[in-house]
């Protein structure tokens, strides 16, 4: 699907001749593959957009010139490829922040009401019971540190 979209936006590119540009829209494409896969993908993509629009203009045979179209082309690449890797770090960290979310969300099923826990297995046990079997010491702060070895 992203394929397509970015081949549909260089089509309307190209159709739309050389007085009319699109390529701010080619963000969007690079954007949803480092999103959807990861940074790779979308710098391929982003390389490949650049060189067909180079090869658009090579087609209309460079109508501002050849050096502003190059250094146009050579902007449109960095930019696409920052917006690549930009993306891709934003999708990671969602990726980390999503997984955490699960992670702590199911750490500790308590009863709102009675301070009991549902185990693994599906049952409710208090609190103290399944602290004493199931789960792992939790460190001491400073504090009670000191009140339970205070040498």
């Amino acid at each position: 699907m992203i394929i397509a979209l970015g081949g549909a936006l260089l089509a309307l590119d190209f159709y739309a001749g050389p007085d009319i540009r699109f390529p701010i829209f080619y963000v969007f494409p690079v954007m949803l593959a480092a999103w959807r896969f990861d940074f790779r993908t979308a710098a391929k993509l982003a390389v490949a957009m650049t060189v067909m629009r180079f090869l658009f203009n090579w087609a209309w045979g460079f109508p501002q010139g050849l050096v502003p179209m190059a250094t146009n082309i050579l902007i449109q690449l960095v930019s696409l490829l920052m917006v690549a890797y930009l993306s891709e770090t934003i999708a990671g960290q969602d990726r980390v922040l999503r997984q955490r979310v699960r992670e702590l969300e199911g750490l500790l099923p308590l009863c709102q009401s009675c301070d009991t826990i549902r185990t693994e297995a599906g049952q409710w046990q208090s609190l103290e019971s399944y602290a004493a079997t199931e789960a792992k010491p939790r460190p001491l702060c400073p504090t009670c540190s000191e009140k339970e070895a205070p040498f």
